[in-house]
């Protein structure tokens, strides 16, 4: 078996996919096998028969039966090469976000999968690995609770929880034991002494695109940002990124999650008075003072005049992104005019239905990669996934990689934050930081009606 720097992770066909660390020399050597397809779409039930989910019966069945259970074997066969692995998967089960869980516990089950198809090492010792399910609500107390059952189970590492909460709680229990967290959750705070994130970080995401925008010319950048810590975080971001003079950040305006009306923010940006907007779908009585404000000639003039800045981030997505875009064409502000920014938030099918988008760009993950995940998904569960659930995936896949390492699982610290890193079949390149922080390799994306095309490619390595 080659070494974890020698390792690599990616599909082979649309069938096969495993994980292991990439490699920037030329010794980078892929391990994934050609299988028929038709074998690797197999029923849910026909994948849980086999000897990795021998244990388990009947699929639905077990993923509703879980919080005291376990996918996997807790035998060891005469054919295995140790004890069994135990990967703890802290997910929030119950509560508002239960079809979350269930989505990203699928994701993991499919990651195990995989790796059976894909490694002749995963086969000769398939029941060494087992996944031990917790539900991690919604709460901090439920997420400690989950983590010191998992961890009682004899869990060698965990993944999750989601939420930032449950993840602070969860960690005070797994740094008591110095069992290894792999949370997905995206916020920097709760990092460090072995917990590790697998979120996208936000600031990377705007370093990326930022960066993009100053190597196409732009010099003037302006944001439009929400008026809470996410906007304040992506605020100390951009003067980061634009300190060192290649850029100027030329204004900011905030908004607040209930203002419908961004008017006064956008005039901010431009400098000029405000406009004052009818509601979306309605046009003021003519004898109105509303009218005297908004008409197509105020549009016309606020469109003919200069935009002061050349590019324009607008890092919020979501119901927030879609009400924000309707208003940008009465200040003159499109993507033919302005180049428009956009964060991993983007990163939804909504967005190339907003024609004021159309021409933007956004950091995220490579789409074909993730694409053949959710085709994936799909053949076996019968349900398109969430956006988060390839980071269940991904960290299955890594934590089942890891756990065949010859000898015994290897969840050190020296191997999980390996300078270089690994390549998710799903999200792409990323490696794990000492301060529990990750690094991704982005692309750069663009928005056009049929969706997301890629500009600017991922780096397949991070090299040394």
């Amino acid at each position: 078996m080659p070494s974890l720097t020698q390792r690599y992770l990616g599909p082979a066909a649309l069938a096969v996919i495993l994980l292991a660390a990439c490699s920037g020399t030329s010794s980078k050597k892929a391990v994934a096998e050609q299988v028929d397809s038709t074998y690797a779409v197999a029923p849910v039930a026909e994948i849980r028969s086999r000897p990795i989910f021998q244990n388990v019966a009947e699929p639905s069945a077990a993923l509703r039966r879980f919080s005291n259970g376990t996918i996997g074997s807790e035998t060891t066969p005469q054919n295995a090469s140790g004890p069994a692995v135990k990967i703890g998967l802290l997910l929030p089960m119950d509560g508002p976000s239960a079809v979350l869980g269930e989505a990203m516990l699928d994701a993991a089950v499919l990651a195990m999968n995989d790796l059976y198809l894909a490694m002749p090492e995963a086969r000769r010792a398939s029941a060494r690995i087992v996944l031990v399910p917790k539900s991690a609500g919604q709460d901090a107390s439920s997420a400690a609770r989950a983590a010191k059952e998992a961890i009682q189970d004899g869990a060698h590492i965990l993944l999750g929880p989601v939420f930032s909460q449950g993840v602070s709680a969860a960690a005070h229990e797994a740094k008591s034991r110095r069992v290894p967290m792999l949370a997905f959750s995206n916020n920097a705070a709760v990092a460090g002494n072995g917990v590790y994130l697998l979120g996208f970080l936000p600031e990377q995401q705007i370093a990326r695109i930022v960066s993009f925008a100053q190597s196409q010319g732009k010099r003037r950048i302006a944001a439009l940002l929400p008026d809470d810590d996410y906007g304040k975080s992506i605020h100390a971001e951009l003067r980061r990124q634009l300190s060192g003079g290649r850029a100027d950040l030329t204004s900011v305006a905030f908004y607040s999650a209930g203002d419908d009306d961004l008017s006064p923010q956008l005039a901010t940006l431009m400098g000029r008075p405000a406009l004052r907007l009818p509601p979306p779908g309605k046009t003021p009585d003519p004898r109105s003072k509303l009218a005297t404000l908004w008409s197509e000639d105020k549009v016309r003039e606020h469109r003919a005049q200069p935009l002061p800045f050349d590019a324009l981030l607008i890092p919020q997505g979501g119901e927030a992104l879609a009400r924000l875009a309707k208003q940008l064409p009465a200040y003159g502000i499109d993507a033919s005019r302005v180049m428009i920014l956009g964060s991993g938030q983007w990163d939804d099918p909504q967005t190339a239905s907003l024609p004021a988008l159309e021409g933007a760009y956004f950091a995220g993950s490579t789409p074909q990669k993730r694409d053949q995940f959710e085709m994936r998904f799909r053949s076996h569960f019968g349900y398109a996934p969430p956006r988060i659930a390839s980071l269940a995936y991904d960290a299955a896949a890594l934590a089942v990689s890891l756990g065949l390492t010859p000898g015994a699982a290897d969840y050190s610290a020296r191997a999980l934050t390996d300078a270089a890193g690994f390549n998710g079949p799903a999200d792409g390149i990323f490696r794990l930081m000492p301060d529990g922080a990750n690094e991704r390799g982005l692309a750069v994306l663009k928005v056009t009606p049929r969706g997301f095309a890629v500009v600017e490619a991922a780096p397949t390595t991070f090299g040394r």
